[in-house]
């Protein structure tokens, strides 16, 4: 885990995630959390882009797997096609749908690490976790999986959504 021990965070869903990963993956597996970057702009002149992962996870043999983490209770509007979290701090409406926000987050880490010798073989991969159960609005989004309960979704760069428990 890096770091390690975990930085303080807000999210007690990236708390419960640190925490079972370090319990239940292996040493051949390094988990990166709360990962940052920035980009230049590809319009000149323009601002950098800056992003961040919740996790980072690689292995040698399975690739890269880029993890949005999203707690308490969270629900998607179909009529309104948004997202909206509810915590300790109230509900309020997400900024981005997390899907794409953990899709935009790889491939800003594949542009950023594409460059480098020997990237081919990280087949990098991306997905949301909800440690807590996600309302029956939610599993009508396209991408969101179907059985309610702790859920993580997983989608390869190429495919169109594979769903894991």
């Amino acid at each position: 885990m890096i770091p390690f021990p975990m930085l303080p965070t807000a999210s007690g869903a990236e708390r419960q995630l640190y925490e079972g990963f370090l319990a239940q993956l292996s040493d051949d597996y390094v988990v990166y959390h709360s990962v940052e970057w920035v980009l230049a702009s590809p319009t000149p002149g323009a601002p950098p882009i800056e992003g961040e992962c919740d996790f980072l996870i690689a292995h040698p043999d399975d690739g890269l797997l880029v993890r949005e983490a999203k707690g308490g209770q969270v629900r998607y509007d179909p009529s309104t096609r948004r997202w909206m979290q509810t915590g300790h701090s109230g509900t309020h409406v997400l900024d981005e749908d997390p899907f794409h926000q953990a899709q935009d987050e790889m491939r800003s880490l594949v542009e950023i690490l594409s460059a480098q010798p020997g990237w081919d073989r990280w087949r990098p991969s991306y997905g949301t976790v909800w440690p807590s159960p996600m309302t029956a609005s939610t599993a009508t989004h396209t991408v969101a999986p179907s059985p309610l309960g702790p859920s993580t979704t997983t989608t390869s760069i190429g495919s169109q959504n594979a769903s894991a428990r």
